[in-house]
């Protein structure tokens, strides 16, 4: 799980961000036009609902994962490396999300 789902969530992290430049693009006439926002202020509104909601979602699956199965390892030393890391990941996109 935690390789595999690394990876999957590295694929889905950088396929949102595509998707953020392109809906950033598509929907920014409306955005502008809703909100009393500069063009560059609303790609940057819809780039980055687009963004944070794929990177968010995979990162908090991966993490939940792998902190399920950290028991699941052979030695004890994988279960607290494994964990630790999760719990490293967690603290640094709280800190990310608050600056």
């Amino acid at each position: 799980m935690f390789w595999c789902g690394g990876f999957a969530t590295l694929c889905v992290t950088l396929a949102s961000f595509f998707l953020a430049l392109i809906g950033g693009m598509l929907f920014l006439g409306p955005v502008a036009m809703i909100f009393p926002v500069s063009p560059g202020r609303a790609f940057e509104i819809v780039a980055a609902i687009f963004f944070l909601s794929g990177f968010g979602v995979s990162a908090l699956w991966w993490l939940v994962s792998v902190w399920r199965c950290a028991p699941n390892a052979r030695r004890r030393l994988w279960f607290f490396a494994a964990r630790g890391v999760v719990l490293c990941d967690a603290a640094a996109a709280g800190l990310v999300l608050l600056v």
